[in-house]
């Protein structure tokens, strides 16, 4: 069984940490003018990108929270996703 939960005291810890952050500081960086659907789904692909084949496994299958990996990925994924979409200024 594969499981995600919000829980800390269980494995694959689904935390809104893991988005929101970076989410704002890539719409940011872009002077993005909303946050859309598509920049939310860029995120949650770039947020399954960091788990790497070799670290895949049923304890593991979203990066920890503190991972430092997420803030760089999460961010350029939003910021040109908001670029390809057109809603910069």
């Amino acid at each position: 069984i594969i499981m995600a939960t919000g829980r800390w005291d269980h494995p694959n810890q689904v935390n809104n940490v893991l988005g929101f952050p970076y989410i704002f500081r890539g719409a940011l960086d872009v002077r993005a003018t909303k946050i859309n659907e598509e920049m939310k789904m860029a995120t949650a692909i770039a947020i399954a990108s960091i788990v790497s084949d070799e670290e895949l496994h049923e304890d593991y299958v979203v990066p920890d929270a503190f991972d430092e990996r997420v803030v760089e990925v999460v961010a350029k994924a939003v910021s040109e996703t908001a670029i390809k979409m057109g809603i910069t200024r």
